[in-house]
């Protein structure tokens, strides 16, 4: 099962049940009921002591009592990570047996897939506050914030490899993985103009999709027939955009190879 995560925050308050959603990477406050004496448990090592009376717990990996705070009967923990699931209980003091409060951290799946599907691109626009998940044939845009709306919505765009481009590459190479349309590179042209960049097939090609109207233009043989991605899905690619200038560079195993593209108004020659 291939995931990407979001952190889902379920609250349990006196028999209330209240789900909050953050981020991966995000921050999350917790809140008690009483005084600055309370006592914080938490899911690391099956219900260990976080913090007592705002003295946070000096047995804890540095890991993770770095990214712990507490003020008065409030604790916060920051940068959420995957081990950070479980519950979080708050109890009035060391000898209290029930807790006051109880919160439960999880993280579904925000992408899933019962077969492998080969993420390859990942880019977090903060400005319009969606995650763009390059992937086989697939390019997802999901909606994404400090409080996203579960389940999260999602507009999803498929592309497969050009018909020629795959009956060629099938002579000589398995059909999955190699033979398909991985996208490598997302980043934005315009506020609603993405430039895209996949293997096709073992014949890359470049294309423009346009996320306000849904149009999508492929990589003509004029336009974006020298785009440089990685012909091989596996290999390791990287690559920068610049107003004036694209530069793509991707390492094939001894060596690396730098490109440079001049852009012109209305495309990448």
């Amino acid at each position: 099962m291939w995931n990407t995560l979001i952190a889902i925050l379920t609250i349990f308050d006196f028999g209330v049940c209240e789900t909050v959603y953050h981020v991966i990477g995000s921050a999350v406050t917790f809140s008690c009921h009483g005084n600055s004496d309370v006592v914080w448990k938490g899911p690391y090592d099956s219900g260990r002591i976080y913090s007592e009376a705002n003295h946070i717990n000096e047995h804890l990996p540095i890991n993770l009592s770095s990214r712990i705070f507490t003020i008065g009967n409030i604790l916060k923990l920051v940068n959420l990570q995957l081990t950070d699931t479980g519950l979080y209980e708050c109890f009035e003091d060391i000898k209290t047996k029930i807790p006051v409060k109880t919160f439960d951290l999880s993280f579904p799946a925000l992408l899933s897939s019962p077969t492998p599907s080969y993420y390859r691109f990942m880019m977090l626009d903060a400005d319009s506050q969606k995650l763009f998940v390059g992937y086989m044939n697939h390019l997802d845009i999901l909606d994404i914030s400090d409080q996203p709306v579960f389940p999260i919505q999602s507009k999803s765009y498929y592309f497969t490899p050009i018909q020629s481009n795959l009956d060629y590459c099938k002579l000589s190479k398995p059909e999955v993985p190699y033979c398909q349309n991985h996208i490598k590179f997302i980043t934005k042209k315009k506020d609603d103009i993405l430039f895209v960049c996949g293997t096709n097939a073992d014949a890359p090609k470049g294309f423009e999709i346009n996320t306000t109207s849904g149009v999508t233009t492929y990589g003509s043989d004029d336009k974006f027939s020298a785009v440089p991605c990685s012909n091989d899905p596996f290999h390791n690619f990287t690559a920068i955009y610049i107003n004036t200038a694209s530069f793509f560079t991707f390492k094939s195993k001894m060596k690396e190879t730098l490109f440079m593209l001049e852009e012109e108004e209305g495309g990448v020659d």
